[in-house]
């Protein structure tokens, strides 16, 4: 079976795999297990669930999961949010007519996204001139 090529390096491949294998029914199906195991070896621990160290066990197992996995799924959002902005930058440049003005519009502040989000709406979104401004056009709509 051919393997499938990944475009990146080996570390934004690694957490590509790592990210889909955790977002998979088998794995929720895995920590709900975990989770009943530990439950049903209960009884035999010596005084079951007053013992801090059987608490303690899945305390920091689920916190140091939940810690990491914080960072993993940020990443993947972060790089799956920039391949879509791409997309739609390609999609909005291949469109006839002038929509520059809706290129970058993720770099402006919240504010100057809210007012163009408005503009937009309104269908009265103009392009100032953005010369001097040593972005250009590409950094978005000129607000304020």
């Amino acid at each position: 079976m051919a393997q499938e090529q990944h475009p990146g390096s080996k570390a934004t491949r690694t957490v590509s795999i790592i990210t889909g294998w955790l977002g998979s029914f088998p794995a929720i199906i895995g920590s709900v297990v975990v989770v009943m195991l530990w439950a049903a070896y209960l009884p035999f621990v010596k005084d079951g669930f007053l013992n801090t160290n059987y608490q303690l066990l899945i305390n920091t197992t689920t916190t140091v999961v939940t810690f990491i996995m914080v960072f993993i799924i940020q990443s993947t959002q972060n790089r799956d949010g920039r391949a879509l902005q791409t997309k739609l930058d390609a999609i909005l440049a291949a469109i006839e007519g002038d929509h520059e003005e809706l290129m970058g519009l993720e770099d402006l502040p919240e504010k100057a996204i809210k007012k163009v989000q408005v503009e937009v709406r309104e269908g009265s979104v103009s392009v100032e001139s953005r010369e001097g401004d040593p972005q250009g056009a590409a950094a978005g709509p000129r607000v304020g």
